[in-house]
């Protein structure tokens, strides 16, 4: 499904990421780790079109998407939950229900106007599948950051994304929540939608992905089975103590 080779990016003379590739199949989470310093951001830039990367190419489902813009991403069949979800993912001061909609705003509405009860159904859909606590007309910021989480989350799985690049999904949830995201997840990926896991936390990178790579220093170790690694042994890679490899796989 996904076929990212070669991928490498600079900052001025600053190597961020050096000839990093690997492969993602439809059902599969493949997970991605390290300290954040280590290239694992600038991997979710590039995944998420915030940044161009400087060399290689990423080709999914045969067509190259390397530079293409978030919006064209999207149309590609590409969904996106990052990191910073208060300033990247969400509308804070947008209704719950206006950021529940966003990449369906085409078909609620007629001519322009939204039909108010598409809209209502729609988000009550999503938020009773999800769980989300807050009437939909109240404003985002107004949620907790486990129902922010549920409304970012909710709204890209809506879509049935060919690939989705979720970035810490559990940061700052309690375990209630981060157990339904956590299932979320695992759900698309039964019903075939690839994903790319990025994230910090060693326990969460176990708990989901099926394959591991473990990034320092720009460079892409190698990938192993989820089943094939320990804390301790991404705690050493996290750390520089074992060799870099390709990576790739």
């Amino acid at each position: 499904m996904l076929d990212v080779r070669e991928v490498s990016a600079r900052d001025d003379d600053r190597i961020l990421l050096d000839r990093v590739s690997f492969t993602v199949q439809p059902g599969e989470i493949l997970g991605l780790t390290g300290i954040r310093q280590s290239g694992i951001e600038t991997m979710e830039e590039i995944l998420g079109a915030l940044r161009k990367p400087t060399g290689g190419t990423m080709v999914l489902d045969g067509k190259e998407i390397s530079g293409l813009s978030p919006r064209t991403l999207r149309r590609s069949g590409i969904g996106y939950v990052p990191t910073d979800r208060l300033l990247r993912g969400a509308s804070l001061r947008s209704s719950v229900a206006e950021n529940l909609i966003v990449l369906e705003r085409r078909q609620l509405q007629r001519a322009g106007v939204f039909l108010p009860d598409r809209v209502r159904d729609y988000g009550a859909r999503l938020a009773e599948e999800y769980g989300i606590d807050g009437v939909l007309h109240t404003p985002l910021n107004r949620l907790s950051g486990g129902n922010i989480q549920k409304v970012i989350l909710s709204r890209e799985l809506a879509t049935r994304p060919r690939l989705l690049v979720v970035c810490e999904p559990s940061w700052g949830l309690d375990v209630r929540s981060r157990d339904l995201i956590y299932d979320r997840i695992r759900t698309a990926a039964r019903e075939g939608t690839g994903v790319v896991l990025i994230t910090t936390d060693v326990d969460e990178v176990l708990a989901l992905s099926h394959r591991i790579g473990v990034i320092y220093d720009g460079r892409l170790g190698p990938i192993r089975p989820a089943h094939a690694m320990s804390r301790a042994e991404i705690g050493r890679q996290m750390a520089g103590s074992e060799p870099k490899a390709g990576g790739r796989a």
